[in-house]
């Protein structure tokens, strides 16, 4: 679907192109012996075979930017292809893609913000990453252009040093990434190798191209978040949580990394549920998870895994840090107050689980969880508000202090 989608879109900007380039190169008077002028050009041939030079150049470099934005598409994806296209059809001494910030309910003027996403060549000046404020009116030219020439020394990039903004980027063009009237970034060029006379339409149609595919990566990725996410906690479901871990265990396999997981549920989930009813119980699964997921590294994965139960998976960790960080969990759930907390069999809200730890060699997802799975159970019966941690696998279980 993601490649019908942008093949289409690919179709209509070439026809674009086509028009807007061959028309005009068509419509010149030309010799009969223009095919010989053309070879060596002489008098306004050399404009003639210059442009169609250009054309041919353009077209290929849309064409590889095509097929360089399907199969998958995504948003980390799209900047780099496009910057790639616009360097391989303008030879700019400077390109940069800038993607526009999605607006937050926290932040508002996150919205009049953008991200630089790729730069070209390497600046020590410019970092991906960077965030630049911007005016929308910066981005539009005259005569129902989108393509902006700064005309101020500023924008030139003669006093980028003391520029801010847009200005500090030192553009001499600018073109934004539009979907309809909404700017998704802005491609920045400064002195292209040549840009002639009908050389903007290659331009534009190449944003055009670009623009599309951000906006469509932007809406696959929102259907697959929500597609991942539990509808009741807000974290990852256990069909995205069991995909993130086969992938994970593939990459940890491949470069002979470690990696760890945390398989835990709520102690006496079903006396909390019986005794203040499921709504209640609804609530303190979200209020856990949340809890949990605001104490969790940026590069773990936290899921929930059925009912009552969680996984948290932390790649990149051996055994011990793994126990660090899943007695860090429990420190979490103990030390918060839960509603109705005092009326659980041991006073508070408290969880048990299993440690299971993948390092050299290979390792299935459900062998994995077996083993922290059989460790969990065997927290549960030494007394619950514990962590037991599952060694090798012909090696018995390790218990640990529940302190």
């Amino acid at each position: 679907m993601e490649e019908i989608i942008v093949w289409t879109a690919l179709g209509v900007a070439l026809l674009a192109l086509f028009a807007s380039l061959l028309i005009p190169f068509a419509s010149r008077t030309w010799p009969r012996d223009a095919a010989k002028d053309i070879s060596t050009p002489q008098g306004a041939q050399p404009s003639a075979a210059g442009e169609l030079d250009f054309l041919l150049h353009s077209l290929e470099a849309l064409r590889s930017l095509a097929n360089a934005l399907v199969a998958p598409l995504t948003l980390r994806k799209v900047p780099k292809a496009v910057l790639a296209g616009i360097v391989d059809a303008f030879r700019p001494e400077r390109a940069v893609v800038l993607v526009r910030r999605p607006p937050a309910l926290s932040d508002p003027e996150r919205g009049r913000q953008l991200i630089l996403a790729e730069v070209w060549p390497h600046d020590n000046e410019l970092q991906a990453g960077t965030v630049f404020d911007f005016v929308e009116e910066e981005l539009f030219g005259g005569n129902g252009s989108r393509i902006a020439y700064p005309e101020s020394d500023e924008l030139r990039g003669r006093s980028r040093s003391r520029a801010s903004g847009l200005a500090s980027l030192g553009c001499e063009i600018l073109v934004p990434m539009m979907n309809g009237e909404e700017c998704l970034g802005v491609i920045g060029l400064t002195r292209p190798e040549g840009l002639p006379a009908h050389g903007e339409v290659a331009l534009e149609t190449i944003v055009e191209v670009g623009a599309l595919a951000l906006h469509q990566a932007s809406e696959i990725d929102q259907i697959r978040s929500v597609a991942d996410v539990d509808w009741l906690t807000g974290i990852l479901n256990k069909g995205a949580i069991e995909s993130r871990l086969e992938a994970l265990l593939a990459r940890a396999t491949k470069r002979n990394e470690t990696l760890a997981l945390f398989l835990f549920d709520i102690d006496h989930f079903k006396h909390y549920n019986d005794a203040h009813g499921h709504l209640a119980g609804d609530e303190l699964l979200r209020l856990l998870a949340r809890s949990v997921k605001e104490h969790t590294r940026r590069d773990d994965f936290f899921g929930r895994f059925g009912g009552d139960e969680f996984l948290l998976i932390f790649p990149g960790r051996n055994l011990e840090t793994a126990i660090s960080g899943a007695t860090n969990v429990l420190h979490v759930v103990r030390e918060l107050g839960f509603p109705f907390g005092e009326s659980q069999p041991l006073g508070r809200i408290t969880v048990s689980g299993g440690v299971a730890c993948f390092s050299a060699g290979r390792c299935s997802s459900s062998e994995i969880l077996s083993r922290a799975d059989e460790a969990r159970y065997q927290a549960k019966h030494a007394g619950r508000d514990q962590i037991v941690a599952a060694a090798a696998p012909m090696d018995a279980a390790l218990k640990l202090s529940s302190a």
